[in-house]
């Protein structure tokens, strides 16, 4: 991402930087892993090499210098967390695919299968159409959601029971109408109702952690935590959006 390699050698003009998204990225994932693989915990580093060393005062230092840098060469930051339609239609589409939506058997050696694309589907709609935060949309129930039809078109009513911005209750519902096919990458309706149609889940919550078998698990009604949702791997090169 810098324009010198780790031993501050400065790097040739031809060779391609990484963007500061991208870098945030990439300390996020260290991090994790030195927490969870390491078991290293979140606190920062010591020098009594204890604490986690991707939040250590020099590595903080670094990122905060690596975007003013990035900043002062023209480089608009953009966040790791931006979604748009594009994005959106491309997910669709790559996940909709034969081999993606349909062949469970053969998803073994990949790191999901076509129901586990059904769910993140679900989840990255309704956020994105509600601008729900992930944690909002993973505490929805189905006690939540209520589906019905108004004038022929299939609708859905999503009640929450706290919200980043009222944590005491009466939140009025957010009423979602089917879209139109052209529009079906940006459809929460249909994405709910395609994972509820393959999971047939009626009570409690309705996003769960998926088994081996791309079935969710059920027992305990245990809440799904929030980590496993980072962006899907897509091909590096985007089929066209025309």
């Amino acid at each position: 991402c810098d324009n010198t390699d780790m031993y501050s050698v400065p790097k040739a003009p031809e060779e391609v930087r990484s963007s500061w998204s991208h870098a945030q990225k990439l300390r996020a994932g260290i991090t994790w892993g030195f927490k969870t693989v390491g078991k290293r915990g979140a606190e920062c580093w010591t020098d009594q090499a204890t604490g986690n060393p991707s939040v250590s005062n020099l590595v903080s230092a670094y990122v905060v210098g690596l975007r003013r840098r990035k900043t002062a060469q023209g480089e608009t930051p953009t966040s790791s967390r931006a979604v748009t339609p594009d994005i959106l239609r491309v997910l669709y589409q790559f996940n909709h695919s034969p081999k993606n939506w349909n062949e469970i058997g053969s998803n073994k050696d990949k790191w999901c299968g076509p129901n586990t694309r059904r769910l993140l589907q679900a989840i990255y709609l309704v956020a994105f159409t509600c601008l729900l935060q992930i944690d909002e949309v993973l505490h929805i129930q189905a006690h939540d959601i209520r589906q019905y039809k108004d004038n022929s078109v299939w609708c859905v009513s999503i009640t929450l029971s706290q919200h980043k911005n009222n944590y005491t209750g009466d939140i009025p519902p957010y009423i979602l109408r089917e879209l139109p096919d052209p529009m079906a990458h940006l459809c929460p309706v249909r994405a709910i109702a395609e994972w509820l149609s393959v999971t047939r889940i009626t009570h409690g919550y309705i996003f769960h952690k998926m088994d081996r078998q791309e079935q969710p698990i059920l027992e305990g009604n245990i809440e799904i935590v929030r980590y496993p949702f980072c962006p899907q791997r897509m091909p590096r090169t985007y089929p066209s959006l025309e």
